[in-house]
């Protein structure tokens, strides 16, 4: 057990937040960083015995070794996030239209997961949690909160406060998860425009370095002929 409260609060939050990677617990994902240490201090040590490199290379080994689990844990995160927040408009216009047909807001949801192709897919994985929850005598708002705990992304928790608002006030939920998904898709949009404009400004930097580099090239023969010339 390792004594670190806060340590192990926010490594449980970030396991929580990557889909329970690996199905580890905090003093498991404590103990895997002890291992990677290891690991990469022997291998330092190795490359310092095979060829002259500093003593400070065996340390950073050694970090590097202890902080894989977390750049792999923190990536896995970061990749759910993204994969949740792409699928949820597609998602939440089939869960909109089997509504529109008859079904009630679990079934629609068991319908999406039932009609998935990937049930690996970040998406239908939180819905079965949703619907276990459901199973377990859990409420709506209570398993749509503890979604929006797991993915705390701006788009679920949009999603998640639409729907329980509507709930609350009686509101039909298959208009409101309509408009739900069509700002959520002009949200991505504006999203895509900012990075694309993002994207050009930051490829100004090395255009013009390219761009300076062809000039030198042209003109650096004309300089050194015009100096022979005058010699």
């Amino acid at each position: 057990y390792f004594p670190l409260t806060d340590q192990r609060r926010q490594v449980d939050e970030l396991l929580k937040h990557a889909g329970d990677w690996l199905g580890l617990t905090a003093n498991e994902f404590f103990a895997l960083s002890g291992v990677g240490f290891i690991f990469g201090s022997l291998f330092g040590l190795v490359v310092l015995t095979i060829g002259e490199w500093p003593v400070a290379l065996w340390m950073v080994a050694g970090a590097l070794g202890a902080a894989f689990p977390y750049f792999q844990v923190t990536g896995e995160r970061d990749r759910r996030f993204k994969e949740v927040n792409r699928s949820l408009p597609g998602a939440i216009d089939i869960a909109s239209l089997c509504m529109g047909a008859g079904l009630d807001f679990p079934g629609a949801i068991r319908q999406i997961v039932e009609k998935a192709g990937n049930r690996n897919d970040s998406i239908v994985e939180e819905f079965e949690r949703i619907l276990q929850e459901l199973e377990l005598g859990r409420t709506r708002r209570q398993a749509l909160e503890n979604f929006a705990d797991r993915v705390p992304t701006e788009a679920v928790r949009d999603f998640v406060g639409a729907v329980v608002q509507a709930e609350e006030k009686g509101n039909p939920l298959a208009e409101v998860l309509r408009i739900q998904a069509t700002m959520l898709r002009m949200r991505r949009s504006v999203m895509a425009e900012e990075s694309a404009t993002r994207a050009a400004l930051l490829m100004m930097g090395p255009l013009m370095l390219i761009f300076g580099a062809i000039i030198l090239c042209l003109l650096v023969p004309f300089f050194v002929q015009t100096m022979q010339a005058g010699l």
